[in-house]
């Protein structure tokens, strides 16, 4: 299936995004799986109903506050698609080639988007982006049908939202988990090097991780779960005082699962909440 984000809808079931095959799969809570939108093996960009529509190395998922909508971020593509979980109706929201523009969802352009956030405000519905080749946080605004810039982070990849919205955890695939504080703006780094990879569990700067594909809050938000893709382990880090710990698998490549040890990061259950480790990138709720 070659799994890389994860949505829920309104019945349960899962929407997992086959990056590598550029089709959308949908789980059922009993376990059944079909393929609802794209046809696995067939990239392309085409719009349109379940089997026509194409993607291109589809990336991360992320539905809306009534979970009638997944959004998508089409990486290899880089736009934004829209996808109905009732008609599998699949559209374009914004971008259609690899540059950066600012502006209206129709003109703007981004370059390797790769995690997505929902938000419903109230103001109105957003989206939080990252632009990964062209090192920005991007906003999709619904009112205003606008695309601006809210930070600058290097290589981000994936991220998550406080339920305050005030706060954004950004993983970097340069090795370092960033805290980007929106009413200003301001990006510093919450653990991790920028530019240095490795496996150390320590605090703050001391730590080390190899390539991050996923960040989650936990249920309280005190921690964050990171998918430390390439040292093949899932991550901790307490907010209270930046300390990184591993919380699952031995370092190894593998699939096995049960107790608290996940060898390789593919699919798993967090505590007594609905939060999924797909390929190492993390859905929290």
């Amino acid at each position: 299936m070659s799994p890389c984000g994860v949505g829920v809808d309104g019945a349960g079931a899962l929407i997992v995004s086959a990056c590598e095959f550029c089709g959308i799969y949908k789980i059922l809570r009993n376990g059944t799986t079909t393929v609802v939108a794209g046809v696995i093996g067939i990239c392309g960009t085409t719009d349109g109903i379940g089997s026509i529509a194409r993607f291109y190395y589809p990336s991360s998922v992320a539905t809306d506050a009534q979970q009638n909508v997944a959004y998508i971020t089409d990486q290899g593509n880089s736009r934004i698609r829209a996808m109905d979980l009732l008609t599998y109706n699949v559209t374009t929201v914004t971008g259609s080639s690899a540059n950066y523009r600012e502006g209206a969802f129709s003109t703007a352009l981004f370059n390797y988007c790769s995690g997505v956030i929902f938000r419903s405000t109230a103001t109105g519905k957003v989206l939080y982006i990252t632009d990964n080749k062209n090192n920005r946080i991007r906003k999709a605004n619904f009112s205003s049908l606008l695309v601006s810039t809210v930070a600058i982070v290097p290589v981000p990849f994936y991220l998550d939202l406080s339920v305050d919205e005030v706060r954004l955890f950004v993983g970097s695939d340069n090795g370092a988990i960033f805290q980007v504080y929106l009413p200003n703006s301001s990006a510093t780094i919450l653990a991790g090097a920028d530019g240095v990879s490795g496996y150390v569990d320590a605090v703050g700067p001391a730590a080390r991780f190899h390539a991050i594909h996923g960040v989650a809050l936990n249920h309280d938000e005190s921690a964050l779960f990171v998918g430390d893709w390439l040292n093949y382990v899932l991550r901790r880090i307490e907010l209270s005082n930046r300390s990184v710990t591993t919380a699952a698998g031995t370092g190894a490549m593998a699939t096995i699962e049960g107790g608290s040890v996940l060898s390789m990061c593919a699919k798993w259950l967090l505590s007594s909440n609905t939060n999924v480790v797909s390929n190492c990138n993390i859905l929290g709720s």
